[in-house]
């Protein structure tokens, strides 16, 4: 009987995660919307993706921006459900349809646009449309367009990255739109909106987090774990040995906060005169003494 509760209070839990992953979806969407609403759109800035492009058509056609969106998704969705996960879509498929009410029906009712600046545009553009879609990115969700085509150009040539299809896709837009407008500033616009907006989904999809995973190779290793333990950190040494000398080293990988990296290398440094490190920048580190793994 425990095991029959046990089973109805998970399908319970993921029946609430579920909704509430829909729902910050759709205010993600909501926010990615208002960008457009109020800031690329009036500037006539065409921001990369499904939105740049129905920007750039509906300067040549005068139909809506949303109605546009709706229509190019429609097709990429109904081939996205045959060629990629079928729940993607249908986060995607509300994504769109949320993106076009609140841009056509929604703000036009109660918000005003920014008809000012165009640096001022492209910036805040950019920073509210990131902050939407880092939101959307975060719950495994898109909001359609080219980022449909991107995944399934990836399925096909995965030897490519994500990044540089989308760096292409965003560049024939952006071309576009300096044709269209007859104005290079709507390039040059654009690309300001595209770095700004990729600043802010980087920080709400990876937390904002920068850490340095270090590569010590040092003939002091108990000395140094020392040092890293007592700094609150953990270490992990292995045994190596020198290509060209023959010699035994010892490696250690550790993790430290950035603003902890410039007070280690000081330590190491002054432990082992003749230490050899290597250090990367660190996106996201999950685990003990860092950030929890989460579904």
């Amino acid at each position: 009987m425990s095991g029959v509760k046990k089973s109805k209070g998970d399908i319970f839990k993921k029946i609430i995660k579920t909704i509430a992953d829909y729902i910050i979806v759709l205010i993600g969407t909501s926010i990615f919307a208002f960008g457009v609403y109020a800031f690329t759109a009036p500037a006539s800035i065409a921001p990369g993706g499904v939105a740049g492009i129905s920007t750039i058509i509906n300067h040549v056609s005068g139909i809506s921006i949303g109605i546009l969106y709706a229509i190019i998704n429609i097709p990429l969705i109904i081939v996205g459900f045959i060629m990629l996960s079928k729940r993607l879509m249908i986060r995607s498929l509300i994504s769109v349809a949320t993106f076009t009410l609140m841009l056509d029906y929604i703000y036009p009712l109660f918000m005003s646009e920014y008809n000012g600046d165009g640096i001022l545009s492209s910036i805040f553009g950019g920073i509210v449309l990131g902050i939407g879609l880092g939101i959307v990115y975060s719950k495994e969700a898109t909001t359609g367009g080219t980022d449909i085509v991107n995944r399934i150009i990836l399925k096909f040539f995965p030897y490519f990255k994500i990044g540089q299809i989308t760096f292409f896709t965003d560049t024939i837009i952006i071309i576009s739109a300096m044709l269209v407008f007859r104005d290079i500033n709507a390039g040059l616009y654009a690309i300001i909106v595209i770095f700004c907006q990729g600043r802010m989904i980087d920080k709400l999809v990876y937390g904002g987090f920068e850490a340095k995973l270090l590569t010590i190779f040092t003939d002091k290793p108990q000395e140094i774990s020392k040092i890293i333990m007592k700094m609150g950190r953990g270490a992990t040494i292995v045994d190596g040995k020198g290509a060209y000398s023959g010699n035994n080293k010892n490696v250690l990988y550790t993790v430290v906060q950035k603003n902890q990296y410039f007070k280690f290398k000081k330590l190491i440094r002054q432990t082992d005169p003749n230490v050899f490190l290597t250090v990367s920048s660190v996106n996201e580190v999950l685990g003990t003494g860092f950030k929890e793994f989460k579904e």
